[in-house]
């Protein structure tokens, strides 16, 4: 009697550590930021709620739970359409996370919410696309813009002119570096930059895109002044002089830097090179 006892407190037991596990997943909370690419301002307005009060920017919403949202983009230019957005999570937050949606024109000028980029889901999330073909991942923070092919039986003309991005990545400018990051591209990288909110993640976000592209040293100056901390800074200036084009002049991201010292360390790791 006293084993079927124990056998059945064991059983109950095992029968609640998931939901345990699963309670404890949902008491994360999940933060939703939308930036405009060109600089519109726009309202947020999510399951039928506007989630700001003034036209912006840049528009976070914060301590969001569940894992599917309606979301509709209303811009302040009366003349833009408004934008709705289904977002759907397969897989809960491991932390307190965050999904980043950029808001752009595509090709054709219309304009679209894309994932940008994720924080504290054990796995990186993408984006599906249904299209004539099947159905696609996009991953987030897809440097190059790349047109997707929707139909392989009948592939659009700009998908067989337009090279490869392994072919890209090779097309080298006359100091052998890859692609250089447009303007348009490199404003879009400082605007996600900026909503992230740990240093870490911040570095992490300039290094997923920059290794699509070579920089100006003007460019990875600007990035530096994102970062609060010396060491993040120092650890960002060895790592991204590799994708700086126009090394000769990579001495002016030394006033970036609060400490004489932190200048004497990057200048002895640039001459070993």
């Amino acid at each position: 009697m006293i084993r079927l006892a124990c056998l059945l407190a064991s059983i109950v037991l095992l029968l609640a550590c998931p939901t345990a596990q699963a309670q404890q997943a949902n008491n994360y909370k999940i933060t939703l930021t939308f930036f405009a690419e060109s600089g519109e301002r726009f309202w947020v307005v999510v399951n039928g709620v506007r989630q700001n009060q003034q036209a912006l920017q840049n528009v976070k919403v914060p301590e969001q739970t569940g894992n599917a949202w309606k979301v509709k983009i209303v811009f302040e230019n009366e003349n833009l359409p408004e934008v709705d957005k289904s977002i759907f999570i397969p897989n809960s937050p491991t932390q307190d996370a965050e999904l980043v949606y950029q808001v752009k024109r595509n090709r054709k000028g219309i304009y679209q919410v894309r994932l940008f980029s994720s924080t504290g889901f054990p796995n990186q999330m993408v984006e599906i696309i249904k299209g004539a073909g099947g159905v696609f991942k996009i991953p987030p923070m897809s440097f190059p813009d790349i047109e997707i092919q929707t139909n392989p039986r009948r592939p659009h003309p700009d998908v067989q002119t337009r090279p490869k991005p392994q072919e890209r990545d090779r097309e080298a400018t006359t100091n052998g570096c890859r692609l250089v990051m447009n303007e348009q591209d490199f404003y879009a990288l400082l605007n996600n930059i900026k909503v992230q909110s740990f240093e870490d993640t911040k570095q992490n976000t300039a290094k997923q895109a920059i290794k699509y592209y070579c920089v100006s040293t003007g460019q990875a100056r600007e990035i530096l002044k994102l970062f609060g901390f010396e060491q993040t800074k120092l650890e960002f200036a060895k790592w991204v002089y590799d994708y700086v084009y126009d090394k000769q002049n990579f001495y002016q991201v030394n006033d970036v830097f609060d400490f004489s010292m932190s200048v004497d360390e990057l200048q002895a790791y640039l001459a070993k090179k």
